[in-house]
């Protein structure tokens, strides 16, 4: 390694110890910090529905960043399917078994989590349990 070389070499380094952004001779910036930022949004980030959220009359919003990895678990209290509108994604629970849907948030906006149910008088028909609001970067 040349002189130039090496001292470019010690430089990114130290730069990728220390979490700094380090530009190179052929003017390619690497930013460590956004790969950090990168590395974060593709651990899964875990979101959980009790018994109580899915019942209360104000309906919970789930904030999620675009790009996000995310797993909901929904609590089972009854046997019924979950549906999240915009992703096209069901999952069903059992009694006392939770439903789990997995996503990668890459649609922005508001998309509803219906719970479908059947009832013997009503037919068939859907409840808004959540909403997932998926919010850009």
């Amino acid at each position: 390694m040349n002189k130039p070389t090496s001292i470019l070499f010690a430089c990114g380094l130290l730069g990728s110890v220390f979490g700094a952004g380090v530009s190179y001779a052929d003017g390619q910036n690497v930013s460590v910090l956004q790969s950090k930022a990168e590395n974060k949004s593709q651990q899964r980030r875990l979101l959980h529905l009790s018994a109580l959220d899915l019942s209360a009359s104000k309906k919970k919003v789930l904030q999620i960043i675009q790009g996000e990895q995310v797993e909901l678990v929904i609590e089972g209290v009854i046997e019924a399917i979950y549906h999240l509108h915009g992703y096209d994604l069901t999952a069903k629970s059992e009694v006392d078994q939770h439903a789990v849907i997995k996503l990668v948030a890459s649609n922005t906006g508001r998309y509803p989590l219906v719970q479908h149910m059947i009832d013997p008088l009503l037919g068939n028909f859907e409840v808004t349990v959540a909403y997932l609001e998926i919010r850009s970067q």
